[in-house]
């Protein structure tokens, strides 16, 4: 009679098991989806603080005389990526001197 009993305990924590794994795989595929319309979101937001980041040195170096037409065009291709998603814009390079 035990012996019954411990294989019906078996098939429900097996048939338990299953269940939750065949759960565990639809939340992870419905999180991957969300990410994925989180990345949108995400990239205007990057693009806004380069743009951000970008237009704060060229203020600093332009306080301290030192003129950045260079960068000044960089912050307003940023911005025009944004407007209109298209993206030719760079990460920043690491190794680029910052004050």
């Amino acid at each position: 009679m035990k012996k019954n009993a411990a294989k019906k305990l078996t098939y429900v924590s097996r048939a338990c098991m299953t269940v939750l794994t065949t759960v565990l795989i639809v939340l992870f595929f419905c999180i991957m989806s969300l990410v994925g319309k989180i990345q949108g979101t995400a990239r205007v937001v990057n693009y806004a603080g380069l743009v951000r980041g970008t237009t704060q040195r060229i203020v600093k170096l332009e306080n301290m005389q030192s003129p950045q037409d260079e960068m000044l065009e960089e912050a307003r291709r940023a911005a025009q990526d944004q407007r209109h998603l298209s993206g030719s814009l760079q990460q920043p390079d690491p190794g680029r001197r910052r004050l």
